[in-house]
């Protein structure tokens, strides 16, 4: 999807929340507050 400020966000949608999706998103979390003091890389 593209915003109105021309990112880009992708979106994916879980039917069930499992073990393995609780550590994608974590793993995804701790990621995204390892770059974004680092800047360039999105927000």
């Amino acid at each position: 999807m593209r915003l109105a400020d021309g990112m880009i966000l992708t979106l994916e949608i879980k039917d069930t929340d499992s073990p393995q999706n609780k550590a994608e998103r974590d793993a995804l979390n701790g990621w995204g507050k390892a770059i974004n003091p680092a800047g360039g890389f999105g927000r």
